[in-house]
């Protein structure tokens, strides 16, 4: 939070690493060059899962705000929250993809165009208020490990009220670094 940097203002993932990238909280950093937020170099192969990139800037604001995949990276995002960001939110390049995620612009992957309704975003509060569209609309993380959030709430929980989700995969996974919880 609140860091700066050429490139990756937050996060910055080297050609060919491969991390798996969980519960990450990144806003309000800032780049001069690209991905105020994140920035992935070519030939990367992270994956980015249910974590929530905001507020972050970047000096061109059309050179990925909230992340900037360098061409022919393979970041692959997964209910993520990549939404309101000083600029375009993905940079649009080659060989990455989002997938049940909320984001600022359309993608494909079943993503969602809407504002994740954080708490209190000035207070430093990014969870989600109930009636979020980050609430049970994620997809299972379970084979990639992903059994909490970031603050230790065991994935999945019905924070709808409504039994399983509609996603498709009868979860009730949340979007978003945090899961919602009644």
């Amino acid at each position: 939070m609140r860091n700066s940097a050429e490139t990756g203002g937050g996060l910055c993932i080297n050609s060919y690493a491969a991390p798996v990238l969980t519960n990450l909280l990144i806003v309000r950093n800032s780049a001069k060059l690209g991905g105020g937020g994140i920035y992935g170099a070519s030939y990367n192969y992270a994956q980015l899962i249910n974590s929530t990139v905001t507020g972050n800037s970047v000096v061109n604001p059309a050179h990925g705000a909230g992340i900037f995949p360098e061409g022919y990276s393979s970041l692959a995002i997964l209910n993520s929250i990549v939404w309101g960001n000083n600029g375009v939110d993905i940079y649009p390049s080659w060989g990455y993809s989002v997938t049940s995620s909320i984001v600022g612009a359309p993608e494909a992957g079943g993503n969602i165009v809407a504002d994740p309704q954080f708490v209190n975003p000035v207070s430093w509060n990014y969870r989600v208020k109930l009636g979020s569209p980050a609430i049970d609309t994620g997809r299972s993380t379970a084979s990639s490990g992903v059994a909490n959030a970031i603050d230790g709430t065991p994935r999945p929980q019905d924070g709808d009220g409504l039994g399983k989700g509609s996603t498709g995969d009868g979860s009730d996974y949340d979007i978003g670094v945090y899961e919602f919880r009644r």
